[in-house]
């Protein structure tokens, strides 16, 4: 099994002409050449890759634990285990989270929305890099007291390195937009991005209201840089 073999079956599994019901995927291929336990581990180990892929939660539970630390999420998603400190609240929501998308991924079509996903979190990114940029002239004080105090002449590294790929960001996201050929600018990829984000806006502001009824002002949290 080759380059052009490999090659050869994405194409006739991309024209809807596969000889077999999955994907082709180079390990899946291994684990049928291995009809032992070796063949059986591989056929698992890529399984738990997809699994893991899809929602990615080995790192977004990281974020969610995060998120639950500022009071944004309800208190088990931030429980962390006493013996292993994993943070298992997280992690098991994400993975719930991660088989029911692995399973509209694989039997319902829904493999458009994860570049639509990716579409919003480019715009995420480019956010962040002008906030970046915008941050030594915003927050004066903070950025004197940072670590990110570093210069070139007399223009803030961060403001250089934020508008750079702020530009960029600006650049792809424009593409992606503009370009049908990257299958995100249509009205249901908008609108999936704009649903996403006002869904974000509207949990901020319910957990918002919602802690300020048990006397913890949330928005204190957002008025200075973590620690790290």
């Amino acid at each position: 099994m080759g380059y052009e073999f490999f090659q050869s079956s994405a194409y006739l599994s991309g024209a809807g002409e596969a000889l077999h019901p999955f994907s082709p995927y180079p390990q899946l291929y291994w684990s049928l050449a291995f009809p032992n336990i070796v063949g059986l581990l591989l056929a698992i180990g890529m399984n738990f890759w997809i699994w893991n892929w899809i929602m990615n939660f080995m790192s977004t539970s990281r974020v969610g634990l995060a998120i639950a630390f500022d009071r944004l999420l309800p208190e088990f998603v931030g429980r962390v285990d006493k013996k292993f400190h994993a943070p298992y609240g997280a992690l098991a929501m994400f993975a719930v989270f991660s088989l029911v998308l692995s399973y509209l991924y694989a039997y319902q079509n829904f493999g458009a929305y994860f570049l639509f996903a990716a579409f919003g979190s480019l715009i995420a990114y480019m956010i962040t890099c002008y906030a970046g940029m915008l941050f030594p002239f915003l927050r004066k004080g903070m950025f004197e007291s940072s670590v990110a105090r570093i210069y070139v002449g007399r223009v803030p590294l961060i403001t250089i390195l934020g508008g750079f790929a702020g530009v960029f960001m600006t650049w792809v996201a424009y593409r992606w937009f503009v370009d049908a050929n990257y299958g995100v600018n249509s009205l249901i990829g908008t609108t999936f991005v704009i649903v996403v984000y006002v869904g974000c806006i509207l949990s901020y502001l319910f957990f918002k209201y919602y802690r300020k009824r048990q006397g913890i002002d949330v928005t204190r949290v957002f008025r200075e840089l973590p620690y790290e």
